[in-house]
């Protein structure tokens, strides 16, 4: 089972899709490309390891996590 967590000044908003339901990955995949293009980053988690950033969907992720670009001045 796959999850996709957005982080934002609402909280986290999740979606999970099973990797061997297509419909399922690819509602995920449309999700995945929205949030891209609202400008949030995402990256893969898996395990204890470090995240890395992922421009693509992958339906074999255990957790991607999006957050919004960052802003200053």
């Amino acid at each position: 089972m796959g999850q996709l967590r957005k982080l934002d000044q609402t909280g986290d908003t999740q979606h999970e899709w099973d990797a061997s339901k297509p419909e399922e990955v690819a509602v995920a995949e449309e999700v995945f490309a929205l949030y891209r293009s609202q400008g949030y980053s995402a990256a893969r988690m898996e395990n204890d390891a470090a995240g890395e950033i992922i421009t693509q969907f992958d339906p074999a992720a255990g957790v991607i996590i999006f957050v919004p670009a960052m802003t200053g001045g």
